[in-house]
């Protein structure tokens, strides 16, 4: 058996898992509850004011669609 060692367990509830798989799920919801970090925050804020300001520039999902089936 392979003993894996981590320093920083703070958000770390559950020590044994049935396989690897469902070790990797477990982390997976532990970054999901996680919160973003100011820089993140930031980065978002800009990128949707930037949207705001200059809708032109930018396509919805719809128009994304219909450009992608045209081709």
């Amino acid at each position: 058996m392979t003993t894996i060692t981590i320093k920083s367990t703070k958000k770390l509830k559950k020590t044994e898992f049935n396989s690897v798989e469902d070790f990797q799920l477990y982390l997976l919801e532990i970054q999901e509850d996680s919160e973003l970090s100011n820089n993140h925050k930031y980065l978002l804020d800009n990128r949707l004011l930037d949207v705001e300001n200059n809708p032109k520039d930018f396509m919805n999902l719809e128009e994304l669609k219909s450009s992608i089936k045209r081709k």
